[in-house]
């Protein structure tokens, strides 16, 4: 999970597979394997919360601000009603790292940078040596 979602970048935006995972969270089983479904319809959903977990606790900065308010009105929205202790959590991990993040910066030439800043442009910078395939942008 980790190695996917360090490298997701270079072929699905954070918008994408965070629509992505929360478009599995919402699935419903069909009519004929709803016996079978519902069974596995709680770990599924588990699973996707601990890959956004993952994804909030280790790879924060490579949200903004727009992607963090979108997860977190999935999260209100779809989460809490759902499964409120989950949603709790995952609120928790994203102010925790919110808080963590507001004061954490590097000083370059004298001028304070925010690590979020250094971060994206180091995951940016990286994705220039990296050959182009045909239909692919990052």
């Amino acid at each position: 999970i980790k190695t996917f979602l360090c490298i997701h970048l270079y072929f699905i935006s954070v918008e994408n597979l965070m629509d992505c995972i929360f478009e599995r969270y919402l699935m419903e089983p069909t009519k004929h394997a709803q016996q079978d479904m519902s069974k596995w319809e709680a770990p599924i959903r588990l699973r996707l919360m601990n890959v956004i977990k993952i994804w909030v606790t280790d790879f924060f900065c490579l949200f903004d601000q727009t992607t963090l308010e979108k997860l977190c009105s999935y999260i209100d929205g779809l989460v809490i009603p759902r499964q409120p202790e989950w949603g709790k959590m995952l609120k928790e991990a994203i102010m925790a790292k919110i808080k963590i993040h507001e004061n954490n910066s590097v000083s370059i030439a004298g001028e304070p940078v925010a690590m979020d800043f250094l971060a994206d442009y180091v995951l940016r910078l990286s994705t220039k040596f990296i050959p182009e395939m045909e239909g692919v942008s990052v």
